[in-house]
């Protein structure tokens, strides 16, 4: 018997040792349990490359209920989050949108619930795209947890109503004082049923709430995979991005947008931009515009 498991009696009580430290036994009667204490370890006895491989076998709703098991669980997989599965959408879409239709989106939904990515908040419609799948809505405080420095806080200053959130696709529009505003279409199928989400961004943020807010919503769509993203209308502007998340795309997270197949209709350059520093897809197909001018590339 090992040093460790010696089992010694002393003043008529027995104990014994264990990771250094000594134990006292006591009897039990036949008809009663012992009450011993389980012990739970906190992580895998597996190296973490290991671990991170087991992980990318989940989905991503396998990977929020382990995520909720304990804080070493919730660490990893924050730490390792690019390497793991992303909430699926079927489609992404930005519209530009004007303040009465800002006003028909949010009469569609009664209850406007938080946006976030539960499953159990999709509705399915019978008749497929219908009046109660529409949810739109805008995000309160309570959700992002970010603490801003003094400096990127005098940055976002001057960045309010200066820089805008989204650039228009199409230069015969790019002035119009009615695109005011996006909404960004998610769309999920559910066996023949849709279902659409709808988030407000407004082109220029107003105070640096509103710029939290949308990083905030940029952090959501970039640990999101979409297998089809339409870029018609509008796109989001890069120079925003890096300055919402300070140049953030050297570290853990990924600012990009993943997709399966990608659809530009291009008129203007600033969407290749974009596409070439913020979107990863496995097709794209690019439909040039007559007003595209090819020798400014």
């Amino acid at each position: 018997m090992s040093e460790d498991r010696k089992i010694i009696e002393l003043e008529g009580f027995k104990y014994y040792k264990e990771e250094g430290q000594w134990y006292r036994m006591l009897p039990i009667k036949e008809d009663e349990m012992p009450n011993v204490k389980i012990k739970r370890q906190s992580k895998f006895n597996l190296l973490p490359e290991i671990q991170l491989d087991i992980f990318k076998c989940l989905s991503f709703t396998q990977l929020l209920a382990v995520q909720q098991a304990n804080g070493y669980f919730k660490n990893f997989i924050y730490q390792y989050e690019k390497f793991l599965a992303m909430k699926r959408f079927d489609k992404l879409v930005i519209n530009i949108v004007d303040d009465e239709t800002i006003n028909c989106y949010e009469t569609c939904q009664q209850d406007p619930n938080l946006y976030n990515f539960r499953l159990e908040e999709h509705r399915p419609c019978d008749s497929g795209m219908c009046e109660k799948t529409f949810k739109f809505f805008k995000l309160k405080p309570q959700p992002y947890e970010f603490e801003l420095s003094k400096r990127l806080e005098r940055e976002w200053n001057s960045a309010i109503e200066e820089i805008p959130m989204f650039l228009s696709n199409n230069d015969l529009t790019s002035d119009n004082e009615d695109e005011n505003a996006v909404a960004c279409e998610l769309e999920r199928n559910y066996k023949q049923e849709k279902d659409l989400y709808y988030f407000h961004l407004s082109k220029y943020p107003k105070n640096i709430e509103e710029m939290k807010i949308a990083r905030y919503f940029f952090t959501l769509l970039f640990n999101c995979s979409f297998d089809f993203f339409d870029i018609h209308l509008a796109i989001f502007n890069p120079k925003m991005i890096d300055l919402l998340f300070d140049n953030e795309i050297t570290t853990n997270k990924h600012l990009q947008i993943h997709t399966q197949k990608t659809q530009l209709y291009l008129y203007v350059g600033h969407c290749l931009n974009f596409a070439c520093n913020h979107l990863v897809s496995n097709r794209f197909n690019i439909e040039l515009h007559e007003t595209f001018d090819v020798e400014k590339i």
